[in-house]
């Protein structure tokens, strides 16, 4: 993690693909690589949860990383939003594995 002492931390970054390898594995990891983009996933996220975050590759973080604002948002809503990426991440294995 790069420590920047002009942060102001109000935001979290998440690696979705280190996501995706822990809970679905490698394969599935390089499934969304090459298969899907993140930005596809924001705008579904958006779309099907109206959950709306900022791709972490425009803030020089890694290409399939998000932010989520640490500055606005009651606790339980952070909890949908886990959920919220879970499902459609849920979704996006049963396509992968039907494409096998």
């Amino acid at each position: 993690m790069r420590v920047d002492p002009h942060s102001t931390s109000y935001y979290n970054q998440y690696d979705l693909l280190i996501w995706a390898k822990m809970k679905y594995g490698e394969d599935f990891a390089r499934y969304l690589e090459e298969e899907r983009d993140v930005i596809e996933f924001l705008f579904e996220l958006a779309e099907r949860h109206s959950i709306v975050l900022l791709n972490g590759g425009g803030f020089e973080g890694p290409t399939w990383s998000i932010r989520v604002s640490l500055a606005n948002l009651k606790d339980e809503q952070y909890v949908e939003i886990g959920k919220a990426i879970n499902d459609l991440f849920d979704e996006y294995t049963s396509d992968w594995k039907a494409s096998k």
